[in-house]
């Protein structure tokens, strides 16, 4: 999309203006690097392997930025399909997956430390530089390949020419609780947004954006037929994280379960999804 007004959307390849009686904004986020070298690559998630599997069979040194819950799974992931690689982890602050429970932290420093990966903590990514990593304390680690798991922004460019009064300042869209769009002034009843590209205060997960989902299509019905409208509550939910085929990590507020049934679980969860979205 090129820009959104309140009437209509204009879009990129042709600047073809369509005219709606509701928006729905779900164009999500990305990680966008300021680095253009060509084994350095951007990361949403762990799917990413098979797009550079050649690169991968042939780098020893790899490097992952950012220990978020992308840049654990993405290790996890070639630490058990890829032998004898070199794999550091870089994490800006002093633990893996800081939003998470520390349970949850823990496990998986553990499972990197008997995997012999290496985590680098409280340090930022600066330069690459002759395959070599520097970082904001002059640390030097080699690589052959890195992978960018951090520096997420708001896909909401189209949003900046008539609708910046609706970005806060990360360039997320402002929601209320109906998920419509809004700002101190105003709300626009008939547009919503759902998804990364949200101000909620939340893990960005695929589950909650289907609740969001749910919820817009009950208002949008609501609205057609002069009904009150449904509230999204946004609340803690049970999150399955992967190290690898056979062990993971189940987090649900402060309880935590390890090892093969989150593996099995997560698994479960992925086949689902992908079978209903086939369907």
């Amino acid at each position: 999309m090129k820009e959104i007004t309140k009437k209509e959307v204009t879009l990129s390849e042709n600047n073809q203006k369509i005219k709606f009686d509701y928006l729905i904004i779900a164009s999500g986020s990305s990680y966008n690097s300021p680095f253009k070298e060509q084994n350095i690559i951007n990361v949403s998630r762990a799917l990413q392997l098979k797009k550079n599997y050649n690169k991968l069979c042939l780098a020893k040194n790899i490097v992952i930025i950012g220990g978020g819950i992308v840049g654990v799974e993405l290790a996890s992931e070639i630490v058990e399909k890829y032998k004898n690689k070199n794999i550091t982890i870089i994490q800006k602050s002093d633990k893996l997956m800081e939003r998470n429970n520390q349970k949850t932290a823990m496990y998986a420093k553990k499972f990197f430390e008997k995997k012999k990966v290496k985590i680098i903590y409280n340090e930022i990514f600066k330069k690459y530089i002759n395959k070599n990593v520097l970082t904001n304390k002059k640390t030097k680690i080699k690589a052959d390949l890195i992978f960018l798991c951090t520096g997420i922004t708001s896909n909401s460019s189209f949003m900046k020419k008539s609708m910046s009064n609706f970005l806060n300042e990360r360039n997320q869209i402002t929601v209320n609780k109906y998920l419509q769009i809004e700002n101190n002034q105003e709300t626009i009843n008939n547009i919503f947004a759902a998804g990364d590209i949200t101000d909620i205060n939340e893990e960005k997960l695929a589950q909650n954006a289907e609740k969001q989902a749910s919820v817009i299509i009950k208002n949008m019905i609501s609205l057609e037929n002069n009904k009150p409208l449904a509230k999204y509550n946004s609340k803690p939910r049970i999150m399955v994280i992967s190290l690898g085929r056979f062990n993971g990590i189940l987090q649900y507020k402060s309880f935590v379960l390890t090892g093969l049934i989150p593996a099995f679980l997560k698994t479960f969860v992925e086949f689902k999804t992908m079978v209903r979205y086939k369907s």
